[in-house]
């Protein structure tokens, strides 16, 4: 079992969770071996997956190890697809006011510890740029020498692994994000964050809609009738990444010298961070109306665990 803290108010290396409630971590990880096999261009591909849980967050990685020959350095293509943030939403009220706690922004964060020799680096990320469609679908894709490409959605590709035949190697994901739109605001060689973020609903409300007289109408039914909690929109109205959770799925490709991998130091360390910011909406009755509040990073809670990568046995640990 790996060690493991619980942890308020800090971000902690080893794997913990933190958030405004008083609760146990129920810690699960699971590790998986290493499996090699060879393409039709002779290169050599090992894949492992490592899952870490808690409470609900799921941390899902299937990393592949390209040993190509006719590439000077080593490469591993990193997916997080299988991973999962429960929503958090809760809805309260009486007659005369009603409030909603809601998922605002959903974080993906993956991050090399910097060593000192830099022969270590993420050279590749998918997705990349902002997209604000609902259907998002992106292929990192890696060619004989070690040339990597990502098409798709952030490319204005339509992505998918038949993107380009060529390639030796290749991961894609897709998911939907109604209401909500993914943007990369992290990206250099140790470090890349997306944020997947509240865009804006139907009728045109955001997080930071305002009128004078109704406040925010954002998870506004009617702006004169309902009580309180029955003035909140409908679940069945609402993003299903508010009621049902989401599944972050992002791409990296980590390069690293073939000399490293022959010394004594032939590991990585690789810190993956799930986050999850919640909002609160309150709805309160303002003599003859209904007046919405809509209070931004109101709270939040994240799993983050540390991952070894091991460059002789191809395998994450």
């Amino acid at each position: 079992m790996e060690k493991q803290s619980l942890s308020y108010g800090n971000d902690n290396v080893q794997t913990s969770i933190i958030g405004g409630d008083n609760e146990s971590v129920q810690l699960s990880t699971s590790n998986g071996k290493s499996i090699a096999s060879t393409t039709k261009d002779g290169v050599k591909t090992y894949t492992s997956s490592k899952i870490i849980s808690s409470n609900g967050f799921k941390i899902s990685l299937e990393g592949t190890f390209i040993d190509d020959p006719k590439d000077d350095k080593l490469t591993l293509l990193l997916s997080t697809d299988g991973s999962f943030m429960p929503s958090g939403m809760e809805k309260t009220g009486d007659y005369w006011s009603g409030q909603m706690i809601w998922p605002s922004t959903f974080q993906l964060r993956m991050g090399l510890s910097e060593n000192k020799f830099k022969k270590t680096a993420i050279l590749k990320v998918a997705p990349i740029n902002s997209i604000e469609t609902i259907d998002v679908s992106e292929t990192m894709g890696y060619s004989v020498g070690g040339s990597i490409e990502v098409t798709g959605s952030s490319t204005g590709g339509s992505g998918g692994s038949s993107g380009n035949a060529n390639y030796s190697v290749s991961k894609t994901i897709s998911y939907k994000q109604p209401d909500y739109q993914t943007i990369l605001k992290t990206n250099d060689s140790l470090d890349v964050l997306w944020n997947i973020t509240y865009n804006r609903n139907k009728e045109g409300y955001d997080r930071d809609s305002w009128n004078t007289l109704y406040g925010n109408q954002l998870f506004m039914r009617s702006r004169n009738s309902n009580t309180g909690i029955e003035n909140l929109t409908l679940n069945n109205d609402l993003s299903s990444l508010i009621t049902g959770g989401f599944s972050p799925k992002g791409i990296i490709a980590i390069k690293t010298g073939r000399e490293h991998i022959s010394g004594t130091s032939n590991t990585d360390l690789l810190t993956v961070k799930l986050t999850r910011i919640m909002d609160k909406y309150d709805l309160i009755w303002a003599t003859s109306h209904w007046k919405g509040i809509n209070t931004k990073d109101y709270t939040n809670k994240f799993l983050s665990s540390s991952i070894w990568i091991d460059w002789t046995n191809y395998r994450l640990s």
